[in-house]
């Protein structure tokens, strides 16, 4: 969840005019009813900041699409960015779901838009017409959506009650409805948490890990037995799928089966159960199930034993692909590259017209089936393949005949198979992954459908929180705090029972993280009350930690990997899928770390975890760790107070090891971790081994008081604050009044932060002085804060 870099509107006067209430710190995951529940730091922080549009900032979101899809005359071979709902609407692109030639949008408010062909009534407007730019619909408009999906000629949404509601033509039937219409049966008492789609097919997960299914039924898609059922029906799994099975993540029975992901392809569907394995059933003519030979006493019809398939070869339940299973009357086991692999455990699958794609924990990317692209030879396999990707990937998703993937680490898209259209970033055929760099930002999420694809881009990192990840368990950056972490005793996350681990001593380096009081403090509640109260001021909570030596503190975890996954959390506000899972089953690394954001009071990190929450509340990280350079009475730690008993308490910066001097000689308390991680020029005069690396103190002549304060502000925020000639005056008049060891805000800062005030008119608008943008690039430039100074430019400009 990172913020949104938004334009300014610019006016003929002198002074950039900025209209705050339009101004929004939005994250593509967030939702109105978790922005509301923020802290009231984050709130009244969010509320005095501008953010200007930086070009070359990858924090801007942008929607890229090429290939087929919006009209059968059009062809975009070169991704490129179509439009911006925020510029627009003011809103921002959560999900797209492409159909076979209409999208549908979802917001961060769970508003949904949809474009393109309208003729099956698949657009959900009450009517058959065509839509050639983003439009609301009206119907959805006070309801609160968690996903979308688009399948040929219909769409479906999922709302936050649990109800799921379609639109357009198909699922067995050729009535075309233009309206959105609940689908009733049992799904009506069921907390649906998921949906997918095929070619007239579609699945529910619910909450409890059942799937539910209905549509049509003609090649045993919905994994039960019957005609077309227009009620859901649920998905039974049984042990006879399973015979002479050796694998204990196996169930006996369908009651013992938990989902955790669905998908449909045309005619077949898929899904991944606990522990990763996955199940597959339906259309098996192409080897789309990855079966070759099936051994199912209750298939209806079962697949011939040689490698070819005919199109009658179909499988009407649910069968394992991935289990470590025995099976003594076949020579060949079609699963057995899956078997021996140590990789075996699925996380996320997609599938086509006639192929099944899947990933695994350790970021590899499997298919099978038919494609109709060459990958060093014609693609016909019975059994997985792994595709030939160059680095790890993190999300996956395929088109009627071509797949994409994200890279974990470069936020590069990849495309291969059938590109007629352009939809693999190319012209022709993809033999093997084709790294799509005509898209210049990092992905985030990826979508495909028919022969169109879509990438959103601009909110995979957020600046402020890479650079201060630079800075984690990294003895270079004045780390100020020990932390030991202690596994020994260790609590099972999945049956409850505590188990006593064999790992290494507490006191171990590879179980010690060097960190930093002011980030800890910043970002957890039960930090903030055991480092700045003290250990008998802390909550029940917090009775994880213990303070063992001056600046060493021993905590207890469920494992070092969830305690270390957490800590990155806390300093950059994401988290790495692959690093969470590594380790056995990667549900139960995240359920640790979802463990962990409830005993430290991180209550953003618990639905991240979620694999069933869609939504993720605005990242907070921003307004954080601006708290630390304001004013806070519940925040001053013991020590400082010591040291600085004649002064203020309220005034004090927790934790500050340095001070900058400006040229009046005002003392502006700041941290060296903050300087050093995110400009240039502290780095290299404090963590360079410079005189003044071990100096309490920076004099800085030539920068006056107000420009350094705003230059602090961003260095711990990554924005900049509204500000005037009539303000700027204000804010030089007040601080030189200030104490050399205090820290006063700006009377425009103060005001905006109350969150009584935030709403008045006065914080309605607020004006971005040029002359001041010219001072600020000045300092910008000798501090070496590339971005500060590009977004100086653009006010100026």
């Amino acid at each position: 969840g990172q913020h949104l870099i938004q334009c300014i509107q610019r006016g003929s006067a002198p002074a950039v005019r900025i209209q705050t209430s339009e101004l929004s710190s939005i994250s593509p995951k967030s939702s109105s009813s978790s922005s509301s529940s923020s802290s009231s730091s984050s709130s009244s922080s969010s509320s005095s900041h501008v953010d200007v549009i930086d070009e070359e900032d990858d924090s801007v979101q942008d929607v890229y699409m090429w290939g087929q899809g919006l009209s059968n005359d059009t062809c975009i071979t070169r991704p490129r960015p179509m439009y911006s709902l925020h510029t627009s609407f003011k809103t921002t692109v959560a999900q797209i779901a492409v159909g076979k030639s209409h999208l549908v949008f979802l917001t961060d408010v769970g508003h949904v838009f949809t474009q393109g062909d309208g003729i099956y009534g698949q657009l959900g407007h009450g009517n058959l017409n065509d839509i050639v730019s983003p439009k609301q619909v009206d119907q959805l408009e006070k309801i609160r959506v968690l996903q979308v999906v688009a399948s040929h000629f219909s769409s479906s949404v999922l709302t936050d009650a649990g109800d799921v509601l379609l639109t357009g033509q198909g699922l067995g039937t050729k009535v075309k409805n233009s309206i959105f219409g609940s689908v009733g049966g049992p799904l009506k008492k069921q907390a649906v948490v998921r949906i997918a789609s095929g070619g007239n097919h579609m699945m529910a997960l619910t909450r409890t890990g059942k799937i539910y299914s209905w549509g049509s039924n003609k090649q045993c898609q919905l994994g039960h037995s019957g005609a077309d059922p227009e009620v859901p029906q649920e998905v039974v799994f049984t042990s006879n799928n399973n015979n002479n099975n050796t694998d204990e993540r196996v169930p006996n029975s369908s009651s013992s089966v938990f989902v955790t992901h669905i998908a449909c392809g045309e005619q077949h569907s898929l899904c991944i159960t606990q522990g990763g394995l996955l199940w597959t059933w339906g259309q098996n003519s192409d080897a789309q199930l990855g079966l070759s030979t099936v051994k199912n006493p209750d298939a209806k019809t079962v697949a011939a034993s040689s490698s070819s398939f005919s199109s009658s070869s179909v499988v009407d339940r649910p069968v394992c692909l991935n289990s470590n299973r025995k099976d003594n009357n076949t020579n060949s086991d079609p699963g057995n590259i899956l078997q021996s692999s140590s990789d075996n455990r699925f996380v996320a699958i997609d599938a086509g017209i006639r192929h099944t794609l899947a990933l695994t924990t350790g970021g590899k990317v499997w298919m099978w089936g038919r494609f109709n692209a060459r990958m060093g030879a014609p693609f016909h396999h019975s059994a997985p393949q792994e595709v030939p990707l160059v680095e790890r990937i993190s999300h996956i998703c395929s088109g009627s005949f071509h797949c994409l993937a994200l890279g974990a680490a470069s936020g590069k898209v990849y495309g291969w198979g059938r590109s007629n259209w352009g939809q693999c970033g190319i012209l022709g055929e993809a033999d093997k992954p084709y790294r799509i760099d005509s898209i210049p930002k990092v992905a985030y999420q990826i979508s495909a459908g028919g022969d169109f694809s879509c990438s959103l881009t601009g909110f995979l990192r957020d600046p402020l929180g890479e650079d201060l990840l630079k800075t984690y368990n990294n003895v270079t950056y004045f780390p100020d705090l020990e932390i030991h972490v202690d596994t020994t005793t260790r609590t099972s996350v999945n049956d409850g029972e505590t188990n006593q681990s064999s790992s290494s001593s507490s006191s171990s380096l590879s179980n010690v993280i060097l960190a930093h009081k002011a980030v800890l403090i910043a970002r957890s509640e039960v930090w903030k009350q055991f480092l700045c109260g003290g250990a008998e001021s802390a909550s029940s909570e917090s009775a994880n930690l213990r303070m063992i030596a001056p600046n060493k503190v021993q905590v207890r975890a469920p494992s070092f990997n969830s305690f270390d996954n957490f800590m990155k959390y806390l300093y950059c506000d994401r988290i790495d899928l692959y690093e969470v899972s590594k380790g056995g089953d990667g549900r139960v690394g995240f359920l640790q770390l979802q463990e962990l954001g409830r005993i430290f009071r991180v209550p953003r990190l618990i639905p991240m975890c979620d694999d069933a929450s869609l939504h993720v509340p605005p990242s907070e990280l921003s307004a954080n760790l601006t708290f630390l350079i304001l004013p806070s009475s519940s925040l001053s730690s013991p020590s400082d107070s010591s040291n600085n008993s004649n002064n203020n308490n309220n005034n004090e910066v927790p934790f500050s090891d340095i001070q900058l001097v400006s040229e009046d000689g005002t003392c502006l308390p700041a941290h060296k971790v903050m300087l050093c991680s995110r400009t240039p020029y502290f780095k290299a005069m404090l963590a360079g081994g410079m005189a003044e690396s071990r100096a309490t103190k920076i004099d800085l002549p030539n920068t006056p008081t107000h420009v350094l304060r705003q230059v602090l502000h961003y260095i711990y925020s990554d924005k900049l604050v509204p500000i005037n000639t009539a303000t700027t005056t204000a804010m030089t008049s007040t601080m030189a009044t200030s104490t050399p060891t205090s820290h006063e805000p700006s009377s425009s800062s103060s005001s905006s932060s109350s969150p009584s005030s935030s709403s008045s008119t006065d914080e309605e608008e607020g004006d971005f002085d040029v002359n001041f943008a010219l001072e600020l690039l000045g300092v910008a430039d000798e501090f070496q804060i590339d971005r500060l100074k590009r977004l100086c430019s653009k006010i100026i400009e």
